[in-house]
């Protein structure tokens, strides 16, 4: 079989993608820790996607000013925004098998 590779835009999108993932995943585990109780942040979508599009605008439109060479991309907010999305998906899947 041949060499495949990714186009190297899939790459640079899937891992905006899984950075919106992670960011709901690290923000579950410190849910976790917290004080507060973590269903009431975990699985809330409203507030999902305003820690992933505050932090997604943030490095696409402020670091540009502050780390050299760095540039904005919408697309790139697109994918944390549909990453974050993605994991909200799996979440509510889970525990709608999990109330089962």
């Amino acid at each position: 079989m041949g060499d495949t590779h990714l186009p190297s835009w899939y790459q640079f999108y899937a891992n905006d993608a899984l950075a919106g993932w992670f960011m709901i995943a690290v923000l579950q585990i410190l849910a976790g820790i917290s004080r507060y109780r973590p269903h009431q942040l975990i699985y809330n979508g409203a507030f999902q996607i305003a820690v992933t599009a505050g932090a997604g605008l943030f490095w696409e439109y402020a670091a540009p000013f502050y780390v050299p060479g760095s540039t904005s991309d919408p697309l790139d907010l697109a994918a944390y925004l549909g990453g974050a999305g993605v994991y909200r998906l799996v979440i509510s899947i889970h525990k709608t098998y999990q109330r089962n």
